[in-house]
């Protein structure tokens, strides 16, 4: 099973299984992401997302490129995958429980997340800029979390950040232990305290209900408004989307 499913206290832990291949995008593991993250918009039961990544290695590699040169690449049979989450505003919150290196797509996947919790060992970068690659989506939605100058540094010489530096930076919310990274994301997730249970929309609280968005979703400008209705196979298809392995990025 490359993606793992489990629900505890409304909060819908996702974890891709693939330690192996540093938890690579191939395929199946796009789909089956997509698949989850529709479901979960419309579930009553799931309040909030936890992604994470098996093992102590890699949150996510970005995509599969053994995979890519072996003739299977990401295409647009393969439905929404991360797109779900990464190129639009998701109705739900998602805390990335960085177990390991977040590089390259994997490095975008994760900043398509709400709340960042690394592991203290965990790692961050676009190595790809080293062979003459440039992850776009990465880099843009880098600069909402990052000073520019910081942001440049990543996307010009590939070199990796620590997690101290990241948490100085803003780029994640909280460092931890390595085994307290899922637990420390899981309990955000299902706080009881009076916080927004949607990135957009309506939330209740104890003494009030107001409308919220995300300040990621905010300033992602080229969200339209059209995006952010619940999504399904279909929907996009009606849009004339297709996401492609770029889009992992």
């Amino acid at each position: 099973m490359v993606l793992e499913r489990a629900l505890r206290d409304g909060v819908l832990v996702l974890t891709m299984n693939r330690p192996e291949q540093r938890n690579a995008l191939n395929r199946d593991l796009f789909r089956e992401i997509g698949q989850a993250f529709v479901g979960a918009e419309t579930d009553p039961e799931v309040r909030a997302i936890v992604l994470t990544g098996a093992g102590d290695k890699a949150f996510c590699a970005g995509m599969d490129l053994k995979a890519f040169a072996a003739g299977e690449p990401i295409g647009a049979g393969d439905g929404p995958g991360t797109t779900v989450f990464v190129e639009r505003c998701y109705p739900k919150p998602i805390v990335a429980a960085v177990n390991g290196a977040a590089v390259a797509g994997g490095f975008g996947v994760m900043l398509g997340c709400d709340i960042i919790v690394a592991a203290e060992h965990a790692t961050f970068g676009l190595p790809e800029v080293k062979r003459g690659l440039v992850g776009v989506g990465a880099t843009t939605r880098a600069s909402l979390r990052l000073p520019p100058a910081v942001t440049l540094e990543l996307a010009l010489t590939g070199e990796p950040m620590d997690a101290a530096r990241a948490l100085h930076y803003g780029l994640v919310n909280r460092v931890v232990p390595a085994a307290d990274v899922l637990p420390v994301a899981i309990a955000i997730g299902t706080n009881p305290s009076d916080r927004p249970c949607r990135r957009h929309g309506v939330y209740r609280s104890s003494s009030t209900v107001q409308s919220w968005e995300s300040p990621i979703c905010r300033r992602r400008s080229r969200v339209a408004s059209s995006q952010r209705a619940p999504a399904s196979p279909a929907s996009y298809a009606a849009r004339g989307e297709t996401p492609s392995a770029a889009a992992a990025s």
